[in-house]
């Protein structure tokens, strides 16, 4: 396998991928939705950026100050690390919505067209990569999340900007940039036709249910798909103690 593989910063997971994320490809992290399974996602966003990665995330399910109430509670200060020059935000809720925002690294899609939407993401994020995401640097992207796109914009537009990852790794890999796209998807308010597209492109799958118990909770982290050399796939799981 060409390139090399990039830490998840949570050993667990590593060892569960065969060794860890794929360079240049596309991690899809697939949870019911009684688990905590999109916390996995911001855990491993928040590591890239902190050993120096630069983050892209897609916002398309809340606006983006409740995406910050989300992602504080994994400890990611998005204001903080946005003012750093460590990430930027593209606003697709705040698009489609017509809710401003006055953040500097905050980017949106002006006069919203739900026909032309494929077509000034494009534009949007080439103008991005061009002169605001920095080469040097690993990208790090998550669309937060796939099911909020798949509701809001359509299975349509969700789906061409699944494809549109898979045609931006494929061009970051060819020019020598290193990227991990990250997605996060709610299975449960999916069609189950649309999860298993999402499962086909992706490289690596990382599946997360929680089952309740008289005790508490079980949660199960299972790994099917990762074309790493030697990997086998595996299953952890952790219980979750009531009160």
């Amino acid at each position: 396998m060409k390139g090399e593989l990039i830490s998840s910063g949570i050993p667990e997971v590593d060892e569960l991928l065969g060794g860890g994320i794929i360079e240049n490809g596309l991690l899809l992290i697939d949870y019911s939705h009684l688990s905590m399974g999109w916390t996995l996602g911001i855990k491993i966003f928040k590591s890239i950026i902190q050993r120096g990665g630069f983050g892209i995330i897609i916002n398309t399910t809340i606006p983006v100050s409740k995406l910050k109430l989300r992602t504080e509670y994994m400890w990611l200060d998005i204001d903080k690390e946005g003012e750093k020059g460590n990430l930027i935000i593209i606003d697709l809720f705040g698009s489609k919505h017509n809710i401003p925002s006055d953040d500097p690294y905050v980017y949106q899609i002006r006069e919203w067209d739900d026909e032309l939407a494929l077509q000034k993401m494009g534009k949007l994020m080439k103008e991005l990569m061009y002169h605001i995401v920095p080469k040097d640097r690993l990208i790090v992207s998550m669309v937060a999340t796939v099911e909020g796109a798949y509701c809001s914009l359509g299975e349509r537009i969700t789906k061409g900007m699944m494809l549109s990852s898979l045609k931006t790794s494929e061009i970051s890999h060819k020019a020598g940039v290193k990227t991990i796209e990250i997605f996060l998807l709610n299975r449960d308010a999916v069609k189950k036709e649309f999860e298993t597209f999402l499962t086909i492109i992706s490289d690596q799958v990382i599946m997360v249910d929680r089952e309740s118990t008289k005790d508490g909770f079980v949660e199960y982290v299972t790994v099917p798909k990762s074309p790493v050399p030697g990997f086998a796939p595996k299953v952890k799981y952790h219980k979750i103690k009531r009160g």
